[in-house]
């Protein structure tokens, strides 16, 4: 699938990165990226996820304390911190490199979207088009230069996508239980996950949809999700108090929903 097509692929990611990386290095600094870094940096050098740069006390928007984010966070979800934290035991937490990880995705991310246009509209030639217009676009690289979760959600959720168009015909079994797996790692990383959720259901009936009511296919739906969730659970479990608290007060605090 991609051996045809892999050096103009190649070269549209090293543009799309290079621009992600002269965005992230002109940037100047955000809060939200500090409050994210925050939280990886304590769990990779000290072993506990709470976030030190916030006052408890503090508000995140509406008036209400963040209850005892210091200790453990819960308003934002886990999964860009886990993964920053893994990437801050090798790297030192300076404002490009905390970027460059994200910068990262890139080549995953255009390289899932090729692929699932392929798949879709069988032509080489639209799906590297698609594809690099993806990689030039200002939100898109900008973002990716922008220590957020949005580029680790877009990413995985992409993945999830081009694995069920690329392993059905192999084995359904597999393109399920993989995609869901990928999805479910978006969906943790941010609440936006959901949506490419709803796009793998479009595509699952679109191409499967007399296949897919089989008790094995919704065990291995569940299977996915749970070996995602679960550790979050476990984390929730610790102090469910302050997980309803900070998600509910920083999901209201801003008009998001």
């Amino acid at each position: 699938m991609l051996a045809d097509s892999r050096l103009p692929l190649a070269l549209i990611m090293l543009v799309s990165m290079a621009l992600a990386s002269t965005s992230a290095y002109h940037r100047l600094p955000w809060s939200d990226e500090g409050d994210f870094a925050n939280p990886a940096l304590n769990l990779a050098k000290h072993g506990f996820m709470g976030t030190t740069v916030i006052e408890p006390q503090s508000s995140s928007g509406n008036g209400f304390p963040l209850l005892r984010i210091n200790e453990r966070t819960y308003w934002v979800f886990p999964g860009q911190l886990v993964a920053q934290a893994c990437w801050y035991l090798f790297v030192p937490p300076t404002m490009f490199l905390t970027r460059l990880f994200h910068i990262l995705f890139v080549p995953v991310a255009l390289s899932s979207f090729y692929v699932q246009l392929r798949r879709i509209t069988g032509e080489r030639v639209v799906a590297l088009l698609a594809a690099a217009l993806l990689g030039t676009d200002f939100i898109f690289y900008s973002g990716a230069g922008f220590a957020r979760p949005e580029m680790l959600c877009l990413t995985f959720g992409l993945c999830g996508l081009a694995a069920y168009l690329a392993l059905r015909e192999r084995s359904l079994a597999w393109a399920v239980f993989v995609s869901h797996l990928m999805i479910g790692i978006g969906i943790i990383t941010h609440p936006n996950g959901i949506l490419y959720f709803v796009a793998l259901m479009i595509l699952s009936v679109y191409y499967d949809r007399k296949k897919l009511l089989r008790a094995r296919h919704v065990v291995l739906v569940a299977a996915a999700y749970a070996i995602v969730i679960t550790p979050w659970v476990i984390y929730i479990a610790q102090d469910v108090e302050a997980f309803r608290v900070q998600l509910l007060q920083n999901g209201s605090g801003n008009e998001r929903f």
